[in-house]
């Protein structure tokens, strides 16, 4: 948003030392008028915000980095995969493909809301592979490089999600989503005092809570002794009967 204030400033600047007439009938647009209303505003600096937010375009769906090959033998790392991978639309990466490599490790960049199901040989046997978490996507490598063609299969990756004031000690009959959202309004409808729960998986961490009524912070930490694989339960002061909190992600 900071970036796209200076922007905007830049802009307006520009826009108020040309003498530029609104666009019409083929005339010369208004240097930086986004949403072609002959003004220079608030309103641009918006447009702005979601066409850096949807990388690319104001309207349609949001692009992904994916990869799936050997970079020509040279490793897809943290540092590289941005340089190594194409953007696409989500709905464009396949969910079944195959990769051929000839003595070359191979690897895939696939973002976080999905994940790789499933790696086999011609044959039908599993192909072991590493995963490292980077900047929201998962970069995959074989564990040994591959001399054949190897078939993969991606899934859309379901998280369970909970958050009350009952702490979870299972998985069994919680909620699931497909992408955790942010911020998340939770109010206590109960008649008591009471701590709020919320159960996130590994990759994903509680950044505030913040009381809506008083608009004052609240204290949150992961609670060291839950034993479910995968997910940290997180625990937040005590919320006051009737009170809202509202808690970020990231």
């Amino acid at each position: 948003m900071l970036l796209a204030a200076v922007l905007l400033g830049s802009v307006s600047v520009s826009a108020q030392s040309n003498n530029a007439p609104k666009k019409v009938d083929g005339e010369t647009p208004l240097e930086g008028d986004i949403n072609g209303d002959g003004t220079v505003d608030v309103a641009d600096m918006v447009n702005i915000i979601k066409i850096m937010k949807d990388a690319g375009g104001a309207v349609g769906e949001k692009q992904y980095y994916w990869y799936a090959g050997t970079n020509g033998g040279n490793a897809v790392t943290a540092d590289n995969f941005t340089d190594v991978a194409s953007r696409i639309h989500e709905s464009e990466i396949p969910a079944t493909n195959s990769v051929t490599a000839d003595g070359q490790y191979i690897y895939f960049v696939i973002p976080g809301t999905k994940h790789l199901e499933a790696l086999v040989d011609e044959n039908g046997t599993a192909v072991e592979f590493t995963v490292t978490d980077a900047m929201g996507y998962h970069i995959y490598k074989t564990v040994d490089v591959i001399c054949t063609t190897i078939n993969y299969t991606i899934a859309q990756t379901i998280y369970y999600w909970y958050v009350g004031q009952t702490q979870p000690t299972s998985l069994d009959g919680l909620s699931t989503i497909n992408e955790y959202t942010s911020p998340i309004e939770y109010t206590n409808t109960s008649d008591t005092r009471g701590y709020v729960y919320i159960l996130l998986h590994y990759s994903k961490i509680v950044t505030s809570v913040i009381g809506k009524v008083s608009g004052g912070s609240a204290t949150f930490r992961i609670i060291d002794d839950t034993t479910i694989p995968d997910y940290n339960i997180w625990r937040t002061a005590a919320l006051a009967s009737g009170s809202t909190f509202i808690i970020n992600l990231d």
